[in-house]
């Protein structure tokens, strides 16, 4: 006769996965974008993606205020050349009583544009996964549109810093705004300038970049991928060239 001494079975331990961090993941956009994204596509973040995002905007209209106000000048001194002596006169208590609001609305702007460019980055990115049948989910693109901006906002920031280094007095028309080495440099026509400038070496990165997120979080093929980036890519060109002034 044998004795069972083994006792009752230990029922398992359950150990909950640790969350991965939101801050390191977002960095990694810029260094291992696809560890990055494998990382998203399990775990879905965009809350301090959201947060660092709004503030290097803000840091990149602030340090670039001064010669985004010399634009703001120029345009409306082209305005008034036009208008008659006491139109012109009118115009110069109105723009005088309006210089404080301007610099406020800047500001608020860098607040809420970016929503305004995820939004519009997610929908593409939803277009493109249904017209690839791919994974159609909002959450989805909407974390890789927060997520992805990061090489975006590093550029506008890079952009504002030149600028800033050159000063207000180097802005002549605005196309002078587009500082980062690109096809722009070489037109002073604003509108052309902001469609070249869309395709400048950091924002060819930021392309780069969604197309492997596309292809992990959203599961597209490479060459659906692509296109879609291509159409985004054309569609932010037209935007800038339908805002210049």
């Amino acid at each position: 006769m044998t004795i069972d001494t083994s006792g009752p079975a230990t029922p398992p331990v359950y150990v909950p996965a640790e969350k991965p961090n939101g801050l390191a993941t977002y960095f990694g956009v810029l260094f291992s974008p696809g560890e990055a994204f494998a990382t998203l596509a399990r775990t879905p973040m965009w809350g301090w993606a959201a947060i660092i995002g709004m503030l290097l905007v803000v840091a990149a209209s602030t340090i670039s205020l001064p010669e985004i106000m010399k634009i703001s000048q120029i345009a409306q001194a082209q305005a008034i050349s036009q208008m008659s002596a006491d139109q012109q006169a009118q115009a110069h208590q109105n723009i005088a009583a309006f210089a404080g609001v301007a610099r406020v609305f800047i500001i608020v702007f860098a607040f809420i544009g970016p929503w305004v460019g995820w939004l519009l980055a997610a929908v593409v990115y939803l277009i493109g996964a249904s017209a690839s049948k791919a994974d159609v989910n909002f959450g989805r693109a909407w974390t890789l549109a927060v997520n992805a901006f990061l090489v975006f906002f590093l550029g506008q920031l890079v952009n504002a810093v030149i600028l800033a280094t050159r000063g207000p007095d180097s802005i002549a028309s605005a196309a002078d705004v587009y500082a980062i080495p690109s096809l722009a440099m070489f037109t002073h026509a604003p509108k052309l300038a902001a469609a070249l400038f869309a395709f400048n070496p950091i924002n060819l990165w930021y392309y780069a970049v969604i197309a492997i997120g596309l292809q992990i979080v959203m599961r597209m093929k490479p060459t659906a991928a692509w296109i879609t980036v291509a159409v985004y890519a054309l569609i932010g060109a037209g935007f800038g060239a339908a805002l210049a002034r």
